[in-house]
C-alpha cells in the first residue's frame, strides 16, 4: 500500500510537471 502511495505521488508530480512545461511551451508560442 505505502509504495502505491509514492508510485501515484511521483507520477502525479510528473504529470504537473509536464502540464506546466505545455503550459510555457504554448505561453512562449503565443
Amino acid at each position: 500500500m505505502y509504495f502505491v502511495l509514492v508510485i501515484l505521488l511521483l507520477v502525479g508530480k510528473l504529470f504537473c510537471s509536464m502540464l506546466l512545461l505545455c503550459l510555457l511551451l504554448k505561453q512562449n508560442i503565443w
